[in-house]
């Protein structure tokens, strides 16, 4: 499946320069060390790649926890850690749902923007229900997630849209690179939903941006969810927890998307502290080039 989501990324970084009348650079795999990432790159960008597989991320998700990482910077450079794992989206399917009412609607109401802009500001249920239900249900959401290139996601049947379609990391990052760069939604809409998730309430505003800075533009859309609420033969009162931050980074001329998804949390905090770990690992070397 990672393969599928790197050759859908590069098929979109081509027609993107084509459209602007650019050579779309080469991309290849990047032969890297033995920590478990998997690389795509320019010739141009292979040392970069080799600095962000060289992060040890079992030694940052530690005491049992499962990460999933995956990068795909602007450039076209994408490096995945475990980033073609199937995972619960939590609320980072939100953002999704938001784009899929978005791109099939010719107008779009005042309510629908306000849901979209609760959905991802203050991550309310209610808010996100109504937007799947606008945007078909679960077959239509699965659908239009492959529609877009994310060929290893999934509602699962039933889901009302309360986070238990099945994602992974790779499809994240390719979502949030795809938005970002304007292949999904026209100029306005795409701003607007760009804007909500840039000023994400206090207790949302975690993940991705650790390490940034404070002229760095941060966009995300966090998830977590007790894995009690997914498995119902796991007992809700010692139940682990799914720990997601997904989103997209600018810094100067540099931008890059990242998801970075957890499983096997001891506490919500834990899991926040794990995800930060990782992405300030991250944000550091591409900050850094």
């Amino acid at each position: 499946m990672r393969i599928r989501a790197a050759t859908a990324l590069v098929a979109l970084l081509s027609l993107a320069a084509c459209a602007k009348g650019q050579a779309p650079a080469a991309l290849a795999p990047v032969a890297v060390g033995d920590l478990g990432w998997s690389c795509t790159s320019s010739a141009h960008q292979e040392a970069l790649a080799r600095e962000l597989a060289a992060i040890d991320v079992s030694s940052l998700a530690t005491d049992g926890v499962t990460a999933a990482v995956s990068v795909h910077d602007d450039t076209g450079m994408n490096c995945s850690y475990q980033g073609d794992e199937e995972l619960y989206a939590a609320s980072t399917i939100k953002v999704v749902t938001a784009t899929a009412v978005l791109s099939n609607a010719q107008e779009i109401s005042e309510e629908t923007w306000d849901r979209i802009e609760s959905a991802i500001i203050t991550s309310d249920n209610q808010a996100q229900q109504k937007l799947w239900e606008q945007a078909g249900g679960g077959q239509a959401m699965t659908d239009y997630m492959v529609s877009i290139g994310m060929d290893n996601s999934a509602a699962i049947p039933g889901d009302d849209g309360s986070g238990l379609a099945m994602v992974s990391a790779d499809d994240m990052a390719l979502f949030w690179n795809s938005l970002s760069q304007g292949r999904l939604l026209d100029q306005e809409r795409t701003r607007r939903v760009l804007g909500f998730a840039s000023t994400v309430a206090d207790d949302q505003d975690w993940g991705i941006g650790a390490g940034t800075g404070k002229d760095d533009r941060v966009q995300l859309k966090n998830g977590w969810l007790d894995e009690a609420t997914a498995d119902a033969r796991i007992d809700p009162g010692t139940s682990p927890w799914m720990v997601n931050s997904t989103g997209h980074i600018s810094s100067g001329d540099d931008g890059w998307a990242i998801a970075v998804m957890t499983t096997g949390n001891k506490t919500h905090s834990a899991g926040i502290a794990t995800v930060e770990e990782i992405s300030m690992a991250v944000n550091q070397v591409l900050l850094d080039r």
